[in-house]
């Protein structure tokens, strides 16, 4: 019976596998300091500003009025694929259609000189996508050109409870 059950286990987890699909659109990427070690422990530092992006109850314990700005630019290079074409759709692979793209996030955190209250406000890129084909390749039907930007903007009050604990919205 345990045979049976652990086969029908591996059955159902075997055909509930979708495939994925990725479209390349998040930007997890602020320019702050969490980057440099691959946002390990972001939600729990207080380097700067903008700890208020990771956890918002952690800006109750920033000292002082801070404000962090970050400014870049993403210069992709993006190439379609064309080994399954057909000569009815042709095979123009439609160049590079990758857009250099600015981006920029910043945060403000503000300190009213109270030991528990702290507010801010923060503007982070979330996703985005900007490519432009030629106007004759294969998928020119489906798309030619895309400028999207999705950002984020969170004010945020912070009170803190105790010396471990703090809230935030």
């Amino acid at each position: 019976m345990k045979r049976i059950l652990r086969a029908c286990s591996a059955a159902a987890m075997v055909a509930s596998v979708n495939i994925a699909s990725a479209g390349g659109l998040w930007l997890n990427e602020y320019g702050d300091f969490a980057g440099g070690r691959a946002a390990a422990g972001a939600a729990a530092g207080v380097d700067n500003a903008m700890t208020i992006a990771y956890n918002p109850a952690s800006i109750s314990r920033l000292k002082g009025n801070q404000l962090f700005a970050s400014a870049g630019a993403i210069v992709p290079q993006m190439n379609f694929d064309i080994d399954y074409s057909t000569p009815r759709n042709g095979y123009d692979d439609g160049g590079n259609a990758g857009e250099v793209a600015a981006y920029s996030s910043m945060a403000y955190v503000h300190d009213f000189g109270s030991d528990k209250w702290s507010a801010g406000i923060a503007l982070v890129p979330l996703a985005g996508a900007g490519f432009e084909f030629q106007d004759n390749w294969v998928g020119r039907f489906q798309a030619t050109k895309v400028d999207l930007t999705v950002m984020a903007l969170s004010p945020t009050l912070a009170y803190q409870v105790t010396d471990k604990l703090s809230l935030g919205a």
